[in-house]
């Protein structure tokens, strides 16, 4: 609709529904004529706007079939190849200075866009203020993007929170944002084409610190016991674990199964050896716990530090955490002294430690 422009937009036939039709589809006798007269008084508008007012008198208390019944005919006339699928939704002015269209407008500075922007009558880069000047707007922003396309990406990037030239950032790091050639073919452009994201990173960008990130109750505690752990907490662990990795020397590569090489995971054999076709920057860390509250931060701090996790189950006999130690190249674990069953307190480090010496000693059957 905004590319197409509204000069040629059909008008409204919402007219021609009449109130025996309303009351068929189950209006009353009263909210027959009401709806019948407020289509007849849009008759002579633009079909789009013709639906904003109409539907700003639909309720959800009305039947399905008299929104539809009213939505087919007010677009009877439509060309949807001309101007695309009738709009259901149309925000009003104000609403749509208020969208993220009409801010990036307001907040993109490329030369491109001011001179596009101004040319389509619009004051300072973009009113962004709804209706056809909007669409004038989002005419002149696409033309603009694909003038100025490493201005308009960079800037996508910039209020995405993605920022391919700082190190260390939570979106991304390293290169720029779209690489391309013009005079190539479409489909060779490459996205981000040098950046890494660290997905633990994604998980508090952006987020406020005392937003709650973590709800949970504990085993033998009442039903009605909850604890929570806002994202600013949650984050503080986890920088914690990442801290302890790192000096610790566990960022970076390393094997705990004899006869694996630095920093690659095992073929899958519960030998521990031989190539593999995975690798990673960052060492493995087993974790060899129950689900808990206490186990999100561990997880998150991991990632944080660039390595990777290596999940086992808790239940599993020491022979069985010893395969996956080996198979994953586990260079340190992670576990408890023990787990509650049922009220009961089951052995875990015993069975951990056992299962670690068994990896390290290769001695996996």
């Amino acid at each position: 609709l905004f590319m197409a422009g509204r000069s040629s937009l059909p008008a409204s036939g919402a007219a021609s529904v009449s109130q025996a039709e309303l009351r068929h589809a189950g209006l009353s006798h009263a909210k027959a004529a009401r709806l019948a007269a407020v289509a007849s008084s849009v008759a002579t508008r633009p079909a789009d706007e013709a639906w904003r007012a109409l539907s700003s008198h639909l309720a959800p208390t009305h039947p399905f079939e008299v929104h539809e019944l009213l939505y087919r005919a007010n677009y009877a006339a439509w060309v949807e190849a001309e101007h695309g699928p009738p709009p259901c939704t149309l925000p009003d002015p104000t609403m749509a200075g208020d969208t993220a269209a009409a801010d990036f407008m307001r907040s993109w500075g490329s030369p491109a866009w001011r001179r596009r922007a101004c040319g389509a009558s619009v004051e300072g880069g973009g009113r962004g203020d709804g209706g056809g000047a909007m669409a004038d707007d989002f005419r002149a922003l696409h033309q603009a993007s694909v003038k100025d396309p490493a201005s308009f990406w960079a800037h996508v990037a910039h209020r995405s929170g993605v920022n391919p030239s700082a190190r260390g950032g939570g979106g991304g790091s390293g290169g720029e944002f779209l690489r391309f050639d013009p005079s190539a073919p479409g489909g060779s452009e490459r996205w981000l084409p040098e950046a890494k994201l660290n997905i633990a990173e994604a998980c508090f960008d952006g987020k406020a610190h005392d937003s709650t990130a973590l709800v949970w109750s504990r085993e033998g505690e009442p039903a009605d016991k909850v604890h929570a752990m806002t994202r600013g907490e949650l984050r503080s662990r986890a920088d914690a674990v990442a801290a302890a990795l790192v000096a610790s020397g566990l960022s970076g590569g390393g094997g705990l199964g004899a006869g694996v090489p630095d920093g690659h995971a095992g073929s899958g054999s519960r030998g521990g050896g031989g190539n593999s076709d995975r690798s990673t920057n960052g060492a493995r860390v087993a974790v060899v716990l129950p689900l808990t509250a206490e186990c999100v931060p561990l997880y998150l701090g991991i990632v944080l530090a660039g390595a990777a996790a290596v999940c086992i189950a808790d239940s599993f006999a020491p022979e069985e955490i010893a395969a996956r130690l080996a198979i994953g190249s586990a260079a340190a674990v992670v576990t408890q002294d023990d787990v509650v069953r049922d009220g009961r307190r089951l052995p875990l480090y015993s069975r951990v430690a056992a299962a670690a010496d068994q990896a390290a000693a290769g001695t996996i059957a």
